[in-house]
């Protein structure tokens, strides 16, 4: 391949790649950690965090937000997830549901060294119509 050719997929790649990310769904990522505010139909806001103590626990929350009188439930599945070798491996998972428009989930669990992200998947509904939106923290490293 020559010079010019390799240059131009270079830069063909780099386009594309710069533009697939300012685009992701319709959502804006805020310089906050996770907190992510689609511009869906039900849901105002979806957030996440993990916080680990210097002791090894693990904090985690979720915050889930639709519209009153639009959004008539929610579901929450929040998993705490470690990083081994080359993915992410689920190491526990809490679900919970509420008849309403606003949803948090607040769980905690001791761990082990390594390094760790919360996973929220919120399912927000409208009556028999649902969307679904999934946020992931940064990861953090605990090493105790």
């Amino acid at each position: 391949m020559s010079k010019k050719m390799r240059a131009f997929v270079c830069v063909l790649l780099s386009t594309v790649l710069m533009l697939s990310m300012n685009v992701w769904g319709g959502a804006i990522v805020s310089a906050e950690e996770t907190a992510v505010q689609p511009r869906l139909s039900y849901t105002n806001y979806v957030d996440a965090s993990l916080n680990i103590s210097s002791s090894g626990t693990a904090y985690c929350v979720s915050d889930v937000e639709g519209y009153q009188g639009i959004t008539t439930s929610i579901h929450i599945k929040m998993e705490l997830q470690k990083y081994t070798v080359l993915w992410w491996s689920t190491q526990y998972t809490w679900e919970g549901s509420i008849n309403g428009y606003y949803h948090a989930l607040s769980k905690s669990r001791s761990v082990s060294n390594g390094k760790y992200r919360v996973k929220v998947t919120a399912t927000v509904y409208s009556g028999s119509n649902s969307e679904e939106v999934e946020v992931t923290t940064k990861a953090k490293t605990y090493s105790g």
